[in-house]
């Protein structure tokens, strides 16, 4: 076939095949430039509703995980004013302090409680009943509850496991902190 084999059988056609032919041709140039804008828009509107989708998910992580915050402080606030638990950390009384810590963790349905004296040494904690001894002031989460102030953060277990921490002072009133829970 040759080069201008088209162009004489384009010339052939007849007046009325040839609108044809172009305005099939005009309609499908028409038709491709209306679904390319239309899957560009679309492309647009699936980001935004991503976008918008991430950062609502987001937004209820953060309530959910500050809501929890306060519940773990609170209910430990409560828990280290009883008198019998203070006496107990004052006078460092190991046995006490563990079922104490077992009960703080059922109380405030935490995974595991930790008690610490006045200068951060580990006096019990709830799953591990051979831990009493491990100085833990240095943590800063332990330092600031042994300054007075309720911390809060988070921290990682091995090399996957993250969790929210919350330690509060341990206040016989009107004295410095003698321990954190």
């Amino acid at each position: 076939m040759s080069p201008t084999a088209p162009r004489r059988a384009w010339r052939s056609l007849a007046l009325p095949w040839k609108v044809f032919l172009g305005g099939v041709a005009v309609l499908g140039l028409v038709l491709a430039l209306v679904f390319a804008m239309l899957w560009q828009w679309a492309q647009r509107s699936g980001e935004a509703i991503v976008q918008r989708e991430l950062e609502q998910s987001a937004d209820i992580a953060g309530q959910y995980l500050s809501a929890r915050q306060r519940s773990l402080a609170g209910g430990a606030r409560v828990f280290v004013q009883s008198p019998n638990f203070r006496s107990f950390v004052h006078e460092h009384l190991n046995d006490e302090l563990l079922d104490q810590a077992i009960e703080a963790q059922e109380q405030l349905d935490a995974r595991w409680v930790f008690v610490v004296d006045e200068s951060g040494v580990l006096l019990a904690k709830s799953d591990e009943p051979s831990a009493a001894g491990v100085s833990m002031g240095n943590v800063p989460l332990i330092a600031g509850a042994l300054q007075g102030s309720v911390t809060t953060g988070f921290g990682v277990s091995g090399d996957s496991l993250l969790f929210q921490t919350v330690a509060v002072p341990i206040v016989v009133p009107g004295q410095a902190p003698i321990g954190a829970l």
